[in-house]
């Protein structure tokens, strides 16, 4: 059975559809990568798909929702934050408690070497890139949406890219870009 699937579907914004008898399958385990022109339909879609499994999924879209002045570590740390009571993530704050694992994380992204740096530091890629830190904790699907033109050059976008089509984490993934 398909972790998400869409049978010809009409997708739309305040009853004005922009796309027509789309059917999609998703395995769980699969990637797929959703490319396309500015106006075609891509983040109207993504919205879709997030809102049929909203619980399971972890959507990025291109703003990055990070926190600046904290360090890499922690953003990535955040996605944890109600498994530990209060006490805890603010000792966290102080000394890290999860290194190893979110340096695990940090490696797939190839950004251990900035866990002590603040997000506000870090150049746009590297800020692209490690929104996807804290995404990877505890969901079966990722939806992940890069526009090429906003702070990174197409080098880094081929390299974000790359990361994506080699996660090793066993999760579905949707990557979603402009052409």
């Amino acid at each position: 059975m398909a972790l998400l699937e869409l049978k010809n579907a009409e997708l739309g914004y305040e009853h004005n559809p922009v796309l027509h008898d789309i059917s999609l399958s998703i395995e769980s385990g699969e990637k797929v990568a959703l490319i396309g022109p500015s106006g075609a339909g891509k983040s109207t879609l993504l919205n879709q798909l997030h809102s049929l499994i909203y619980e399971e999924t972890a959507l990025c879209p291109q703003s990055h929702g990070l926190v600046g002045p904290l360090s890499l570590y922690n953003n990535i740390y955040m996605a944890r934050l109600e498994q530990f009571n209060v006490f805890q993530n603010v000792w966290n704050l102080i000394k890290p408690q999860q290194w190893n694992e979110v340096a695990a994380i940090a490696d797939t992204l190839g950004l251990r070497d900035k866990m002590r740096t603040s997000i506000d530091k870090l150049s746009g890629g590297h800020a692209s890139v490690s929104q996807l830190g804290g995404r990877y904790i505890g969901i079966s699907l990722y939806l992940w949406v890069m526009n090429p033109s906003q702070a990174l050059t197409r080098y880094k976008h081929n390299h974000c890219f790359r990361i994506f089509v080699n996660l090793t984490i066993p999760l579905s993934s949707l990557f979603m870009t402009d052409t």
